[in-house]
């Protein structure tokens, strides 16, 4: 009976009485079960692989890693990853070939990270035929697809955009600008997502549409010294806020004082900038974490795909001010 309590057997009930007695019990003697033997009676690798084209030095990739982490060590998981990047002037690593790894039950299922934009030799629908044709309990997490039969731990990109510059728009600004990501991020998902939500905002509101890019500052800062009405930009992501606060203090511009600037992500850096940046966080920890725990669902035997969306929410900091 206790071994049908602590590995939540199938088709076992136990009382509620008695399996809080033998959880109280485990807690106090404290416990810890033998994944290794645990795996040989149940068949289970009590292994996930976390497979990932993106460098594992991203602030991306290690929030979300470190909520697949948190899922996975509460569940009594351990990870593999299973690195899909490029090597310098290299070709693309095929990820220790997860397939083989769960044919060969080193890895009980996987949680794909999405690069989500176009990279050479990735392609997410050949990922989901895999998936498929092996039947591999799989979560995506930051994709671009939208498989009915998979399930996804989708990222907001239109809704932080929207959000920053709905922000402005609540404190006062009317003549919100954008500074868009270069030309080849403008062709992917994310940098698609992002300008959309920009020019949904200001039609809903009746304002006018200004958008630049980094080739485009020296035109922005001469808006600001003629007086233009220009009161806040919204940039794309941190990157360019970062440059183009850097341009402006070259030229005098101040920054709230003048403008008003938040980002459309949220990297570690943008709270040490002068001043701190304002940005739109987004959950990328809690995306780990519930992706992880609907691929352990999956792995328990649950039917179906979930497919989630979490919220962002605003960083407010020292770069944007009421107009």
């Amino acid at each position: 009976m206790v071994s049908f309590v602590l590995n939540d057997t199938p088709g076992r009930s136990v009382a509620a009485e008695t399996r809080e007695n033998i959880l109280d019990a485990v807690k106090e003697l404290g416990y810890r079960p033998d994944s290794i033997a645990s795996g040989m009676r149940t068949r289970r690798s009590m292994s996930i692989g976390i497979v990932s084209f993106w460098n594992i030095s991203s602030s991306v990739f290690n929030e979300i890693f470190y909520g697949v982490s948190l899922t996975a060590a509460r569940e009594g998981y351990t990870i593999l990853f299973c690195n899909l990047g490029r090597a310098v002037n290299g070709p693309a690593h095929d990820g220790q070939d997860y397939a083989d790894l769960y044919k060969r039950r080193k890895i009980d299922g996987i949680i794909l990270i999405s690069p989500h934009s176009v990279q050479t030799g990735f392609s997410e629908d050949e990922h989901i035929s895999v998936i498929r044709s092996l039947k591999i309990p799989a979560v995506i997490i930051n994709a671009y697809t939208h498989a009915p039969d998979i399930s996804y731990v989708y990222t907001d990109f239109y809704d932080s955009v929207y959000m920053a510059a709905e922000y402005l728009y609540k404190t006062g600004h009317r003549a919100i600008w954008y500074m868009k990501p270069s030309p080849a991020e403008l062709e992917d998902y994310q940098g698609r997502e992002r300008l959309r939500a920009y020019r949904e905002f200001a039609h809903k509101h009746c304002l006018k549409t200004n958008e630049f890019d980094e080739s485009g500052i020296d035109n922005v800062i001469n808006s600001v010294r003629k007086g233009a009405g220009l009161s806040g930009i919204v940039a794309n992501k941190c990157a360019g806020a970062q440059i183009l606060m850097k341009r402006f203090l070259t030229a005098g511009i101040r920054i709230p004082g003048e403008i008003s600037l938040i980002a459309g992500n949220d990297e570690t850096y943008a709270a040490q900038l002068i001043p701190s940046l304002s940005t739109v966080k987004l959950p990328l920890r809690m995306m780990g974490e519930k992706g992880a725990e609907m691929l352990m669902k999956q792995m328990r035997g649950a039917a179906g795909a979930e497919k989630i969306t979490l919220k962002n929410r605003i960083m407010a900091r020292e770069s944007t001010r009421p107009f």
